[in-house]
């Protein structure tokens, strides 16, 4: 090989690294915004599964204050028949 040669392999040698380097960063750049992401989501996740309990808890409160309500309305039209009769 000549000298030529050489500098023409080293060339394109030198414009492969550079790609490649480009394309490192370029991923580099990517994985950062999809872990950005994912944090994101995950911490939606957490929110959404915290706001989930909340809502279950109100429902079984809700359920409990209508089944006293139930109770006590009950009791009130067996007294209501009770001094009917």
């Amino acid at each position: 090989m000549t000298m030529e040669n050489l500098l023409e392999v080293l060339e394109a040698l030198d414009r492969k690294v550079e790609s490649l380097v480009t394309l490192v960063r370029k991923l580099d750049a990517e994985r950062s915004e999809l872990r950005r992401q994912l944090d994101h989501a995950v911490r939606e996740k957490e929110q959404m599964a915290q706001e989930r309990e909340s809502l279950l808890q109100d429902m079984t409160s809700f359920e409990e204050n209508r089944a006293a309500i139930r109770a006590r309305v009950q009791s009130i039209i067996q007294k209501i028949n009770e001094l009917e009769e």
